[in-house]
């Protein structure tokens, strides 16, 4: 998948712009902190299923007129399998309180926008996912298994929604309070959960196994889930492990306040092989070695899949790298054959890149 032509209308800095930059395999953005290199990176991001990288709310996306936020618009040409597709999202709340997304001026849902257009990242905020905390990297994990099972996003979101209506009934709040209805809503947690826990392992089994069986120039590590259902389907048959999550939930209406468990609640183990060490005991340099290697093992994973790479987003990725890991990452990159944007303050970061299929592109204030 290649980008050919973006085009922005009222997205965060830009009121409008328009790029041209012809499918090249990197697009490095470059200048002064605050002339929208991150904001080009998350229009993009919006270019596939999901709420963009930054997750904020769609009233705050757009250019602040008259202490109002505009409707905003971003839109793209691509290539996929040497076919071209135009693809759209736009939000105008003055129509619906949600972004509407069009491929070749076809209004489609965001499962169909991600079997097509997939895009994965790497921004600053993810340097610490493995030192923060169990949630940041459920939720990664959630994301790069979505590439691969477009359903994974609506399943999650049927269960939460499910989950939080079973909470309402427990707490009292809830006016539906037939003891039918909370059994018909823990069914569909079950069946819900088990679809969850089922791609989760389904995709961690498939990157490992790429990991055992490819070489690259960053660590190679191994992930595992922790689970309740996780760890019972490795154990077991779907049909057993949904029975006896529904015995667990029912069992747990009589104790609300202990918290339930269920896939909300998955740990996820990542390991540098090499070293024999859980991630969040690694240095931090080794850390994002990690990210990178999940990053571009995952997109790998998906060529093979696919038959194509995905779209990459690095935001401020190299500043920080040593002259070593810099040209390891270019190269890892290039023999993935990704088309992939940098951002970064300052061009000389990228002077590797000056012999290869790269589209320069320094932004000022203004742009």
């Amino acid at each position: 998948m290649r980008f050919q032509k973006i085009n922005l209308v009222n997205f965060r800095s830009y009121s409008s712009a328009s790029f041209d930059i012809g499918g090249h395999a990197f697009v490095v953005l470059t200048g002064a902190n605050g002339v929208g290199k991150t904001n080009l990176l998350e229009a993009l991001s919006f270019l596939t299923a999901g709420s963009g990288f930054r997750k904020t709310k769609l009233s705050q996306i757009g250019k602040l007129y008259a202490n109002a936020s505009l409707p905003w618009e971003v839109k793209a040409s691509v290539i996929v399998k040497d076919i071209y597709y135009d693809l759209k999202t736009y939000y105008r709340p003055a129509e619906v309180e949600r972004r509407i997304i069009e491929i070749d001026d076809k209004k489609v849902a965001q499962k169909e926008l991600l079997e097509l257009s997939k895009i994965m990242w790497i921004t600053p905020i993810m340097d610490k996912v493995f030192v923060e905390g169990v949630q940041g990297q459920r939720r990664l994990i959630d994301r790069l298994t979505a590439a691969f099972d477009p359903e994974h996003l609506n399943r999650l979101s049927d269960y939460n929604k499910v989950f939080k209506d079973r909470n309402l009934i427990l707490e009292g709040k809830s006016l539906k309070r037939d003891p039918n209805w909370m059994e018909a809503l823990e069914d569909q947690l079950c069946s819900i959960g088990i679809s969850i826990a089922a791609a989760r392992l389904e995709f961690i089994a498939q990157l490992n196994r790429l990991f055992t069986e490819t070489k690259m120039a960053f660590p190679s590590l191994h992930i595992s889930l922790d689970g309740f259902l996780e760890n019972r389907l490795q154990e077991q048959s779907a049909l057993i492990a949904e029975d006896e999550y529904k015995a667990y939930l029912k069992e747990q209406r009589n104790d609300p306040y202990r918290g339930v468990d269920g896939i909300h609640k998955t740990i996820v183990n990542v390991v540098h092989q090499g070293k024999k060490m859980p991630a969040e005991m690694c240095s931090t340099g080794e850390q994002k070695t990690l990210l990178f290697s999940l990053l571009i093992g995952s997109a790998q994973l998906q060529k093979q899949l696919r038959g194509y790479a995905p779209v990459l987003l690095l935001d401020e990725v190299v500043a920080h790298l040593d002259t070593k890991h810099r040209q390891a990452l270019f190269n890892e990159l290039e023999k993935l054959g990704a088309q992939t944007f940098m951002t970064g303050v300052y061009k000389g970061d990228f002077n590797d890149l000056a012999d290869r299929d790269t589209y320069f592109l320094e932004l000022g204030h203004g742009s």
